[in-house]
């Protein structure tokens, strides 16, 4: 008898750097599916150099898909997908597998567990915070954003799990009426505080990678729970078409 083979998602990264992020997140990869990180090499020190480069990752992303029979298709990376606004239906088009971008899946996240409001937390300036903040609110999510910014990603990438609880409390309790709180951009992580953010706060916490996981995981036929990670991972709630 012939095992099935374990579906891999390609998740595609626009620069070229393996960060201490990427360990913590494949941690939490369940059994029965599996993450192959790539990356573009799309820039190399400013976001802003992601600008105009949708047809080159389109090619790249195809190519990495075909290359390697990926299953499904993450696009990592806000700052890439809100300058290129064509670039996920483009992807799309070129592929006959299913394709979620950061956005796209941090909203059916929100969406999928009754909420349509919440604080969005990212290591972004603010012209790039205000373009998520643009891109959520057509996806039918309204994202509150914090009245200080970081001036570059090195700086919220350099908040440790304590720093970041802090910010979280503290910044939830500026924005009233926020149902959820929503962590975007990988490198500022929080995944080791996601449940007890959730347990201290009383709302959903989400987080870009696995929130990625769970979406493209669910389009492509698999179920997990997975616990310790907040609501989202453990139980698991179907999709939201956005």
């Amino acid at each position: 008898m012939t095992t099935p083979a374990t579906p891999t998602i390609g998740y595609i990264s626009a620069n070229n750097r393996w960060g201490k992020h990427y360990d913590e997140f494949m941690k939490l990869v369940p059994d029965g599916v599996k993450v192959q990180i790539e990356g573009l090499g799309l820039y190399t020190t400013h976001l802003t150099e992601l600008a105009g480069k949708t047809d080159v990752h389109v090619a790249k992303t195809t190519e990495l898909a075909a290359a390697n029979d990926w299953a499904g298709i993450a696009v990592m990376g806000a700052p890439v997908e809100v300058q290129n606004p064509d670039l996920p239906r483009k992807i799309r088009e070129a592929v006959s597998i299913p394709v979620s971008t950061a956005l796209d899946s941090g909203a059916a996240a929100l969406r999928a567990l009754g909420t349509r409001k919440a604080l969005l937390l990212c290591p972004f300036d603010a012209r790039l915070k205000g373009m998520l903040k643009e891109n959520l609110a057509g996806k039918g999510v309204e994202a509150m954003l914090p009245a200080e910014s970081f001036e570059n990603i090195g700086e919220g990438a350099a908040q440790t799990p304590e720093q970041l609880y802090e910010m979280a409390k503290s910044e939830l309790a500026k924005a009233p009426g926020a149902q959820a709180i929503y962590f975007q951009g990988g490198p500022m992580d929080p995944l080791s505080i996601l449940q007890e953010l959730e347990d201290d706060l009383g709302v959903p916490v989400i987080a870009s990678n696995p929130t990625m996981l769970w979406r493209v995981s669910t389009q492509v036929g698999l179920k997990f729970s997975i616990p310790g990670k907040g609501a989202l991972l453990r139980e698991w709630p179907g999709d939201v078409a956005i």
